[in-house]
């Protein structure tokens, strides 16, 4: 049950989601809203589950005084923008960050994906570290029994690079974000995929391997983008199945990381990271990922603390693993430094 302002929610219908090993998030609301999440999360979906979920989620609720939850030590309301969308998000949050919920009203287009990038996967990565795992930004593919994470920013190419190793005939854990644990151990993070029209020329074998309606799918967006001059440019949503071999069901080890960043250099640089250069990277992506939520008093004053627990944890998960840095030159167009990356990363057979 989720709890706001002191008050108890009104039941509503909810789909549960195991990410990781104890992890649990609840999904409440109407049908448009679980409808989206199913669509996301399908392969992480629990028919059944006693424990007490470590992330509540309820889209549109509505408020009924009913008493008051120990649970709950803070209250926060976070407002959001962005283009025609806007969203409410009232978060109640508990001693120790043991436990998280969130009510929130969306409105406009793209509002429910964007409040699921905005709101919910960073308060996702936020009770990861209380299930003792790490939400990691990173795309991580399967090699020679391993996990291979790419650590980047947003648009450092991680998911067109996890698109051309799905063409390829490998397997991802996903292409955004993962769950590392202190036992070396990469989790799936099973979002869908998000493809834009410049997949055609940053990725063209996984552009090939696109049913004939979602290439059509693409073609329009690139249309709808050039028609509003870049106001309007979404994504499509694809599973990675669409791409090629899709997710694994299995956690993996970590074998291999790499940190992605644009630079002004000239060519291509590979540098090697120490292990402090490496935790500094992961943090620094982390930061960036929930600088909304933790512009909130009440989360800001817990940062600390978590991020003392990813610290300890991103140490022990990537400590002895391989790592380096490759600084992609800044001036290159995307379609360079993504076929770049790829041959010098091997992602294509």
């Amino acid at each position: 049950m989720l709890w706001r302002n002191g008050a108890e929610l009104e039941s509503v219908p909810e789909d549960r989601y195991r990410f990781g090993p104890g992890l649990v998030v609840s999904i409440q609301g109407d049908r448009r809203a679980r409808a989206h999440f199913r669509s996301e999360y399908a392969s992480a979906a629990v028919a059944t589950d006693s424990s007490v979920p470590a992330l509540e989620v309820n889209i549109g609720a509505c408020v009924h005084h009913r008493g008051h939850s120990r649970r709950v030590t803070h209250e926060s309301e976070l407002h959001g923008a962005h283009k025609l969308a806007r969203w409410r998000a009232s978060m109640a949050i508990g001693r120790d960050l043991d436990h998280l919920g969130v009510a929130v009203d969306v409105r406009g287009p793209l509002g429910l994906t964007l409040v699921q990038g905005y709101v919910v996967e960073p308060l996702v990565s936020l009770a990861a570290v209380h299930a003792g795992s790490v939400l990691l930004p990173s795309a991580a593919i399967e090699r020679d029994g391993k996990a291979l994470l790419l650590i980047g920013h947003s648009r450092s190419g991680k998911s067109s690079l996890a698109a051309r190793a799905l063409a390829a005939g490998l397997r991802i854990l996903g292409d955004d974000q993962v769950l590392i644990d202190a036992s070396h151990d990469c989790h799936p993070f099973p979002r869908r995929l998000r493809v834009y029209p410049d997949l055609a020329w940053t990725a063209p074998a996984a552009f090939a391997a696109l049913r004939p309606f979602a290439r059509g799918v693409l073609g329009a967006l690139s249309g709808l983008k050039s028609l509003t001059r870049g106001f309007v440019a979404p994504p499509l949503r694809i599973s990675a199945s669409a791409l090629g071999a899709g997710i694994s069901s299995t956690c993996l080890p970590i074998g291999e990381i790499v940190v992605i960043r644009r630079a002004p250099v000239d060519v291509l640089t590979i540098e090697p990271l120490d292990h402090d250069e490496l935790g500094a990277d992961a943090e620094d992506v982390l930061r960036s990922q929930r600088s909304q939520i933790f512009s909130l008093a009440a989360l800001r004053a817990a940062s600390a603390t978590v991020l003392a627990r990813e610290r300890a944890i991103i140490g022990a998960a990537l400590a002895t693993v391989p790592a380096q840095r490759v600084l992609v030159p800044a001036s290159w167009p995307a379609d360079q430094a993504i076929g770049r990356l790829a041959q010098e990363l091997r992602l294509e057979r």
